[in-house]
């Protein structure tokens, strides 16, 4: 590697399970389950689990905020 070059060491991603990411925006799991079949928020799957990163529970909090 040169110099120049910068090696680039990412951060962990955090995912979080449905129970906790339903918790955080107040909302049922079977909501949660729905919103994300809709594709109406992201979601991450991890073979069998549904999982999603927090930073995008907060996209779709902003999206959805009511004025």
């Amino acid at each position: 590697m040169h110099a120049s070059q910068k090696s680039k060491v990412e951060t962990p991603k955090i995912l979080l399970r449905v129970t906790d990411a339903a918790r955080l925006l107040s909302i049922s799991t079977w909501k949660l389950r729905q919103l994300a079949y809709e594709r109406e928020v992201v979601s991450v799957r991890v073979g069998s689990l549904l999982m999603f990163r927090p930073e995008d529970l907060q996209h779709f909090a902003e999206r959805n905020r009511v004025l």
